[in-house]
C-alpha cells in the first residue's frame, strides 16, 4: 500500500521477476484499483510476463483482499483509507498477511504525518526510489515515534536487474515470509 507513484507496482515486478521463475508455486497477484489503464495494465503484463496468475478488482472487498495466504496485492491510494480502517479492526483474522507502507525518500514531513495518521502502528514501511531522494532524519524518527519499522530501502527501478538493499539477508527473510517461500 502508499500514495501513487512510490514504486509500488515496479517492486511487485521486480519481486516476480527475481523469484518467480525459483518458486515451484506462486502466488496470485491482486490489484486493487479503480484504474482501467496504466498502472493496471503494467502490473498485468508483468504477471504475464512471468507466469503469476492475475487478477483485478475494482471495490474493495475485504475477504477477496486478504484471502490468500499466497498472493501478493497492490492496493491504490483510492482505498487506503478503507483498508487501513478495515484491517486495523481485523488484524487478527489474517494471521498470514503482512502489510508493508511504501513511500518515496523524498517525501515531506508533513505529508507523512497524513499518511500515518491513516495507518496501524507497527507497520513495516518500505522506503523507495533512495537512488533519487535521501529519506530525512525527521521522517525516520516520525516512523521510529508511530512504531514505524523501516524493512526495506530500495532505489533501483529497472525490473530487470536486481534490486539493491541495504541488507540483503533481511530482504531475503522478506521475501520468504511474503511469498512463503
Amino acid at each position: 500500500i502508499g500514495p501513487p507513484g512510490v514504486g509500488k507496482s515496479t517492486l511487485c515486478a521486480q519481486f516476480m521477476h527475481l523469484y518467480g521463475p525459483q518458486a515451484a508455486t506462486k502466488p496470485r497477484i491482486l490489484h486493487l484499483t479503480p484504474e482501467k489503464l496504466f498502472e493496471a495494465d503494467r502490473l498485468k503484463f508483468h504477471a504475464k510476463l512471468f507466469n503469476f496468475s492475475f487478477k483485478r478488482e475494482n471495490s474493495f472487498q475485504p475477504e477477496e483482499v486478504l484471502a490468500s495466504a499466497k498472493q501478493i496485492t497492490e492496493i491504490s491510494w483510492d482505498f487506503q483509507v478503507e483498508f487501513s480502517n478495515f484491517y486495523s479492526q481485523n488484524t487478527s483474522r489474517f494471521p498470514w498477511s503482512k502489510v508493508f507502507l511504501v513511500l518515496d525518500a523524498g517525501i515531506n514531513y508533513e505529508t507523512l504525518v497524513k499518511i500515518l495518521n491513516i495507518y496501524p502502528r507497527d507497520i513495516s514501511i518500505i522506503i523507495n526510489k533512495c537512488d533519487f531522494a535521501r529519506f530525512s532524519v525527521k521522517n525516520l524518527m516520525l516512523l521510529y515515534l508511530n512504531g514505524g519499522k523501516v524493512s526495506i530501502l530500495s532505489g533501483d527501478r529497472v525490473v530487470s536487474k536486481t534490486v539493491r538493499f541495504v541488507d540483503f539477508e533481511m530482504m531475503k527473510g522478506f521475501v520468504e515470509h511474503t511469498l512463503g517461500l
